[in-house]
């Protein structure tokens, strides 16, 4: 069997990233994984994280400062891939809006609008200010990047094996890990890899659902692009099982509109029939799968009223999905394990929680960073680590798109 310097395990977003730049610093890789996330055998397993991003390059989830640093670092890149058209990486205006009570309405700023740019306040006397009909509102605006799903996956996927990496589908277990012809590990396998690796905190699931408009039913003439939107309402309007407000949100992408969302933390997968007692809500029925009727109701309320598009009568279809993290401040396990496997060294990568592309090119870099003490490699080939336009033009020298002059 072949012999490779780095065994990467996982093919969802960062185990292609994350692979994508080992090969880059000139490390031979392979992926192993039973699937992956740019042709999935299983489209609607809801335990593959990377299926069901929005894939905004926001870090409204991050709930540590500690993750601002990786965070910055990829939305440097992600600006990259967007000016030079390396992938499918659109630039947005967004919404963050909060209905509001009196003075509730001065405290609301959330941190990481630090890291955003063209950060603008607004309120409900704005134009284009996205809220339900009658509803005070307050908040901002901002520019952010868009990772277009599914086909920024896709062409991810095919820079990695133009780069010379290489796919294995396998099912692992702990005995197979163990005999990867390989010299280290890189574990982005996120909750597949439970069962393979030591875990020193518990495992974290958020369940949720998005609402997708596929692009097929939207009528000529409908319009568009619209400007995104988070928006949290009133907990009495929407809101989690113990009544703290939840927020809805909507991203235009190519393949139609999604709306979301729903989250709720478990400490292990359950049968969707037990979803009714996580959400203060009611369910309903949209070709056979459930969904918090209130996520569908107040975001046609709030596209009516801001867009003034009528989006009832367009259909949709329901995606259930787990996002997976770590009982643990930020969730994510970005680190080299104390312990090897067969006397392989193991870096993680794992843990996002729903901020798994927004993070994918910050942890990528600190992944290589940690394999290059590991297994020293020039100097020249760790350029791309320190310099973002370094690391553009090596990627642009294997992207499928026409390249911007």
């Amino acid at each position: 069997m072949e012999k490779h310097d780095i065994a990467v395990i996982g093919a969802g977003i960062n185990g292609f990233t994350s692979a994508l730049i080992l090969q880059l610093m000139g490390y031979k890789t392979r992926i192993y994984a039973n699937d992956r996330a740019d042709y999935p055998a299983d489209t609607s397993d809801p335990m593959f994280s990377s299926l069901y991003p929005a894939a905004s390059v926001i870090p409204r989830n991050l709930d540590s400062h500690t993750l601002y640093p990786v965070f910055r670092k990829s939305i440097g890149i992600f600006g990259k891939l967007h000016q030079n058209d390396i992938l499918p990486v659109s630039k947005n205006t967004h919404f963050e809006i909060t209905e509001t009570r009196g003075a509730e309405a001065e405290s609301l700023q959330p941190d990481y609008l630090e890291l955003m740019k063209n950060v603008v306040t607004v309120n409900e006397m704005d134009d284009w200010v996205p809220k339900r009909s009658e509803a005070t509102v307050k908040g901002w605006k901002f520019d952010y990047y868009f990772a277009e799903m599914p086909s920024y996956t896709r062409e991810l996927a095919g820079m990695y094996e133009k780069a010379g990496g290489s796919f294995e589908k396998i099912k692992l277990h702990r005995e197979r890990l163990k005999t990867l012809p390989c010299d280290m590990i890189v574990n982005c396998s996120g909750a597949a890899g439970i069962d393979l690796f030591d875990d020193p905190a518990d495992p974290v699931y958020i369940a949720g659902h998005l609402f997708h408009i596929p692009r097929r039913n939207l009528p000529d003439g409908f319009g568009g692009p619209f400007p995104s939107y988070t928006y949290t309402p009133d907990a009495d309007v929407y809101c989690d099982r113990h009544g703290k407000p939840m927020d809805l949100y909507f991203y235009p992408r190519a393949d139609g509109l999604i709306f979301g969302g729903s989250r709720f933390r478990v400490q292990r997968p359950e049968d969707r029939s037990h979803i009714r007692r996580w959400y203060n809500d009611e369910l309903i029925s949209v070709n056979g799968n459930a969904i918090p009727a209130r996520l569908v109701s107040i975001n046609r309320d709030i596209f009516m009223n801001t867009y003034g598009k009528n989006i009832e009568a367009l259909g949709g279809e329901v995606i259930f999905g787990y996002r997976f993290t770590r009982d643990t401040p930020g969730g994510l396990r970005l680190e080299t394990d104390q312990k090897n496997v067969s006397g392989k060294p193991v870096i993680h990568n794992y843990g996002h929680g729903g901020s798994g592309v927004g993070l994918s090119w910050g942890c990528a870099l600190d992944v290589a960073r940690k394999a290059s003490k590991l297994r020293p490699v020039p100097d020249e080939k760790k350029v791309i680590l320190r310099s973002t336009n370094a690391l553009a033009e090596k990627l642009s020298g294997f992207t499928s798109r026409k390249q911007k002059n």
